[in-house]
């Protein structure tokens, strides 16, 4: 599903997207539960990135208590 989504956005903004199966190898290479984590947010805002050295599940403005 995260395949079919990067491809479609890469058609309004041209970007490379990995092959699925890199990107499968890569949420399995996660160290939580993405379900887990994604029901426990279930109504807020959860921001998933994905970049050529790997994926990041994090809620909204995570990012700045880690600073």
């Amino acid at each position: 599903m995260l395949h079919g989504y990067l491809l479609g956005l890469s058609k309004l903004i041209p970007f490379e997207v990995s092959h699925y199966s890199a990107i499968y190898r890569r949420i399995t290479k996660l160290k939580i539960d993405l379900e887990k984590t994604l029901l426990k947010y279930k109504g807020k805002d959860v921001v998933i990135s994905l970049d050529s050295t790997g994926v990041k599940v994090t809620n909204r403005g995570e990012w700045i208590h880690d600073k």
